[in-house]
């Protein structure tokens, strides 16, 4: 299996994953990041593959190419894809395998949006598609990927799981919280500028992540 992760100017961001990835119940993964920023970020301990871009990120949204030059390195197995600025739970990785085993294409319904320059949040539960930070794929699907990448779709979790049309399951289990409003290179969602429900003594927070909250707030 493997964890596919584009980045760029957001090294402590990057450190976090990092961190996250180590202490996963599941450890059978190799680990494939690429970074398309001007400055490169030291690549992480657990990294087993860091792609220095061939292009140079100018200030427009390259998830598209970024995911296309990942994608080649995989080929049709088991992937799952770990934004850099997302927390992970210790069991992500063996969930999102062990469903990966049944289905080509699994997500998860429920998502919640942390901004943590304004402590605010939003919850969202999706019906017919996941975040890409809480999507995996195999097979066939990788292929389908891989055509909605060279397609250069901005939305891309959404364009890919409506177009999907093989087996593919959301899971009710929610193992990755979309952690915003962080230092470096901007992000490209609505959670980066978003304005939630209130958290400013960080108890949602905490209740979501644990002793992790030290490490945003």
């Amino acid at each position: 299996m493997y964890i596919i992760t584009p980045t760029g100017g957001r090294p402590n961001q990057l450190a976090l994953l990092d961190t996250y990835l180590k202490r996963q119940t599941n450890q059978d993964f190799k680990w494939i990041v690429l970074d398309d920023y001007p400055q490169k970020t030291k690549k992480p301990d657990r990294c087993d593959i860091y792609i220095n871009a061939e292009w140079t990120w100018d200030g427009k949204n390259t998830q598209s190419k970024s995911m296309l030059r990942l994608l080649e390195e995989i080929g049709t197995e088991k992937v799952l894809i770990c934004e850099d600025d997302d927390w992970y739970s210790r069991n992500h990785v063996e969930i999102f395998s062990n469903l990966l085993e049944k289905y080509d294409v699994v997500g998860q319904k429920s998502t919640i949006y942390y901004n943590v320059k304004n402590q605010s949040y939003r919850n969202f539960y999706k019906t017919n598609h996941s975040c890409m930070c809480q999507t995996g794929l195999k097979g066939d699907a990788v292929k389908h990927l891989i055509k909605v990448c060279s397609e250069n779709h901005t939305n891309l979790d959404v364009v890919f799981w409506k177009t999907w049309s093989g087996s593919k399951y959301l899971d009710e289990s929610m193992t990755a919280i979309g952690i915003k409003g962080l230092a470096g290179r901007g992000g490209i969602g609505i959670g980066h500028t978003m304005q939630g429900e209130p958290d400013k003594n960080g108890k949602q927070l905490k209740a979501l992540i644990g002793n992790d909250t030290k490490y945003y707030l």
